[in-house]
């Protein structure tokens, strides 16, 4: 009986050191994961509330030229639908004349 018990607090031993160096394990990889990352700090340096508010600012400034070029381009483009069309009629009048 003393032998079986003697073998089950061997075998848990082994198991809790197992479980321990697996923990040191977890415990290198969560802090090389900690250096990668960027701090609060760090990302303040990044960009500021100023610093996105202008980018915001250009970057709608940007949307709204295409917007309005689009605008220009979509009236450019019926026009050249008008013309081809009258085109077309023209010459299917000159094909009737023929």
């Amino acid at each position: 009986m003393e032998g079986k018990i003697y073998e089950i607090l061997e075998k848990l031993s082994l198991d809790m050191q197992d479980m321990k160096t697996e923990m040191q394990d977890m415990k290198t990889k969560i802090n090389d994961i900690k250096a990668t990352m960027a701090t609060k700090d760090d990302l303040k340096e990044l960009a500021s509330k100023d610093d996105l508010e202008l980018v915001d600012k250009q970057l709608h400034a940007e949307i709204q030229g295409v917007h309005d070029e689009v605008k220009d381009l979509r009236k450019d483009f019926n026009l050249v639908e008008i013309t081809v069309a009258k085109n077309s009629y023209d010459l299917a009048k000159f094909k009737l004349v023929r």
